[in-house]
């Protein structure tokens, strides 16, 4: 039997603090581009619409969670690009989605980088987000 020694855990995933092991928790953020234009969707406060609190990707351990704020200008149809993860951004390993209050969806199929979004209405703003796993 092999005991465990600190020389045997690797450094970027695990912690070795007073002679007990952690795992090393990091947590990664990214923001989310508007796919579309201003004249479709944009931020209820338009002081909000570069700051990436509003549109985000946060990851940690491969579990993740999309957090949208966005106000939509015009009515969208059934499948509308909203908003597009950066190219560094992990993937989400199968569809995440959500009805949203007043019906309308919003999803992010298996591995792509689009938030898509279904009827929502011109002059709502929408808060939501979307839980997921992320490789």
């Amino acid at each position: 039997m092999k005991v465990v020694q600190d020389l045997d855990l690797h450094d970027e995933d695990f912690i070795v603090e007073n002679n007990k092991v952690r795992t090393r928790k990091v947590v990664k953020s990214y923001k989310l581009d508007f796919a579309v234009g201003k004249d479709i969707v944009t931020t209820n406060n338009p002081v909000d619409y570069d700051k990436q609190e509003r549109r985000q990707l946060t990851v940690m351990d491969g579990m993740g969670k999309i957090h949208i704020d966005i106000k939509m200008v015009k009515t969208i149809g059934p499948r509308q690009m909203l908003l597009k993860l950066p190219p560094d951004a992990p993937k989400n390993l199968e569809l995440i989605e959500t009805q949203l209050w007043d019906g309308t969806s919003v999803w992010v199929d298996k591995g792509s980088p689009w938030v898509m979004g279904n009827g929502l209405k011109a002059g709502q703003r929408y808060i939501f987000d979307l839980i997921g796993f992320f490789g």
